[in-house]
């Protein structure tokens, strides 16, 4: 279309997203999500809903995957098959798959995966292992690392338990740790040097 010098409509974007999702080209639809955003085309309910489609058929996609791997090719898990489907739920905002995937595993979770989960629960809002505190876990596996602390007294703070937020405060304050700043090479227009956050 972009050839022939053609405007795409609402009607052609929902076809090509559909056809994206069901062979799971989701690099192209992420390409036509971003046309849409640029060219300010108007999101309706047809149109939201197939942008929708796209994560969905990765998670489903993903998930029968891992299910193959372990029923049928008899693989057992490892700490990175774990860890991707973790992140996968986590980023679609499937946090109970997410953690009932850390609960399933056979072997004990490492801090990237609690990490991956506490993050998950940080962005969508929502903590569905209150009870059995990953976050204390996480802080036990490692002791020593500042953004450990930071992450876990942000979500903390965000569910509103100032107690937790003061203790892991003054547990970082007595164990002298100090949380580095993150840096990126991400380039803003008319900048060249790399920036802190």
């Amino acid at each position: 279309m972009k050839l022939a010098n053609e405007k795409t409509n609402s009607i052609t974007l929902v076809s090509l997203l559909g056809a994206c999702t069901r062979i799971l080209k989701i690099r192209l639809g992420k390409c036509i999500h971003s046309h849409i955003v640029t060219n300010g085309i108007e999101l309706h309910v047809e149109l939201e809903t197939t942008l929708l489609g796209i994560p969905i058929g990765l998670i489903d996609a993903g998930s029968e995957y891992f299910e193959k791997m372990v029923s049928i090719y008899n693989i057992r898990p490892t700490m990175e098959h774990y860890g991707c489907m973790v992140d996968m739920f986590g980023r679609a905002g499937e946090l109970e798959e997410a953690y009932d995937i850390i609960r399933s595993m056979s072997i004990e979770p490492n801090s990237l995966i609690l990490r991956s989960s506490i993050s998950a629960c940080k962005h969508h809002g929502h903590i569905p292992c209150a009870k059995e505190n990953i976050k204390k876990i996480l802080l036990k596996i490692e002791p020593d690392l500042g953004s450990n602390y930071v992450l876990t007294s942000s979500l903390s703070y965000l569910f509103g338990y100032c107690s937790d937020v003061n203790g892991l405060r003054s547990a970082m304050r007595a164990k002298g740790i100090k949380k580095h700043p993150g840096s990126s090479w991400v380039q803003s227009p008319g900048s060249s040097s790399e920036g802190n956050s």
